[in-house]
């Protein structure tokens, strides 16, 4: 039996999440094993397997497993941000709320990893998903050259989550988004101190976003960038505003190939998810991961 994190993956942590899967307290874990660790952003995220007598009639899971960084300033930097909050969030309230309503408006909900279970402690945070490659998705590479087919299938998972949100804020009048949902500035280097806070960030934990942190850069040094950011990202309440993704660049998104051809998009990761005009996540979505020839032909 391989163990990663046993202070957070352990048998208490497994008995408790296939209770809550199979509805059931007869429930007895008799293998864990742990995948390979994936950086990503200030999380930790690993494939694992349980095998487990269920009523006495054994069974084999194989999750998803999200945690806080093992790094002492990584995690504290995490909390900072919300990341865990927002993305817990996503995953216990929002997401089956959306799935609720998602019958009165007869528009699906974007595909997406379903909840097992979640843990938090004072030290240690843990969200145990679905793993949606079982299904055929694989993960998405930011090498990919984007054809506007893509970028189609990419906005149109944006524009469901956009309006599922906004169905559920809006239905009711007194019904608010968290306030770690809303970031007045977002990425204008508040949270991290500083821009080169920021760019440090990037490039530290997600090495294959360098480009993405060159061009943040370039951004950063116009003279115009705070003042756009509160005006397309702010607290508008008299716009039209909704919970975004927040990251929707390629490497937080998963495809679905019927032979070489895309036909489904998936997007993972909520840690930056915020509530702003949904045009926050088509301007990230075409700076991050687009050529200057697709923007030109858009």
């Amino acid at each position: 039996m391989a163990l990663f994190r046993s202070e957070v993956l352990n048998h208490d942590f497994f008995k408790k999440a296939l209770e809550d899967a199979e509805q059931t307290k007869f429930v007895e874990v008799n293998e864990i094993t742990i995948g390979e660790v994936a950086q990503i952003g200030l999380q930790e995220v690993l494939p694992v397997q349980i095998t487990a007598s269920i009523r006495g009639k054994e069974k084999v899971f194989n999750w998803i497993a999200k945690l806080n960084s093992s790094s002492e300033s990584a995690s504290e930097l995490g909390k900072d941000l919300n990341l865990w909050k927002k993305e817990d969030y996503i995953y216990t309230v929002l997401l089956p709320n959306l799935e609720v309503i998602s019958n009165s408006l007869k528009l699906a909900v974007p595909a997406h990893p379903d909840l097992i279970h979640s843990e938090e402690t004072e030290k240690t945070s843990a969200l145990l998903l679905t793993d949606l490659t079982l299904a055929g998705f694989e993960p998405a590479v930011s090498t990919i050259d984007l054809e506007i087919g893509m970028v189609e299938l990419l906005v149109n998972w944006l524009a469901g989550l956009h309006a599922h949100s906004y169905a559920y804020f809006h239905g009711q009048s007194d019904r608010m988004p968290p306030s770690y949902m809303i970031d007045l500035v977002p990425l204008a280097g508040k949270s991290v101190c500083s821009e080169d806070g920021l760019l440090d960030l990037v490039k530290s934990f997600q090495p294959p976003l360098e480009d993405y942190a060159s061009r943040l850069k370039s951004l950063f040094s116009t003279d115009a960038y705070a003042e756009i950011c509160k005006k397309v990202f702010g607290e508008r309440y008299d716009k039209f505003c909704t919970v975004c993704h927040g990251s929707p660049w390629m490497e937080n998104a998963l495809i679905w190939k019927d032979g070489k051809e895309i036909r489904e998009v998936v997007y993972m990761n909520y840690q930056q998810a915020r509530f702003s005009q949904p045009a926050t996540d088509i301007a990230i979505l075409l700076y991050t991961s687009t050529s200057k020839v697709l923007e030109k032909s858009i």
